[in-house]
């Protein structure tokens, strides 16, 4: 199992950002995830169809970063562009 820091970024069907009610941009989710290692494609494509079902006209790109323990920032390794069923491993 590897633990991945997981980026879902979303906009309305035109490109635009997502807001609140107060004006503030909200559009990013992050969470974390284990995940096997060699499984991450099969995520990646099961949370897209679900994201496709709630957020149907959105632009969603969906991102999967692990934490270096020797600098301390996050690497990303992986993401996957749910408008063109397109995913990327770096």
């Amino acid at each position: 199992m590897e633990k991945y820091s997981v980026t879902i970024e979303t906009r309305d069907s035109e490109g635009n950002a997502l807001r609140n009610e107060n004006g503030h941009l909200r559009s990013e989710l992050k969470l974390d995830l284990n995940i096997n290692k060699g499984t991450e494609e099969f995520h990646l494509k099961n949370l897209a169809d679900t994201l496709r079902v709630w957020l149907p006209t959105n632009q969603i790109e969906i991102k999967l970063s692990v934490l270096n323990s020797i600098s301390g920032t996050y690497m990303l390794m992986f993401s996957y562009y749910v408008d063109e069923k397109k995913f990327v491993k770096y």
